[in-house]
């Protein structure tokens, strides 16, 4: 297999594009990878990256936390940081942010 391209990389999120049609999506958020207001936006870019990309046709998504995958969203996070995340492409609210809402 080729080498991987790492085309997003964070300290929390990294995409690696193994091969042109089949990427990988890393998630490193020790100790549980808790999602919140500041991880929403790096995984839209990761999204959108797969979603405009006419190549792609497999996307695996895994866990550098050994024993967690992704838990659930931050809802101790500041309610502000969560609503001041813009609508997707589709004008949706993103789903946490409608659920805080609530």
């Amino acid at each position: 297999m080729n080498r991987p391209e790492r085309s997003f990389a964070t300290d929390q999120i990294r995409l690696e594009r193994r091969l042109p049609t089949y990427w990988r999506v890393t998630f490193d958020m020790p100790p549980v990878n808790i999602f919140g207001p500041k991880q929403l936006p790096l995984l839209n870019d990761v999204i959108t990256a797969i979603e405009t990309d006419p190549e792609v046709k497999v996307v695996v998504f895994d866990s550098a936390v050994e024993g967690f995958f992704i838990t659930h969203y931050d809802f101790l996070a500041p309610l502000e940081d969560s609503a001041k995340i813009p609508p997707g492409p589709t004008g949706l609210r993103n789903f946490a942010v409608s659920m805080l809402m609530k």
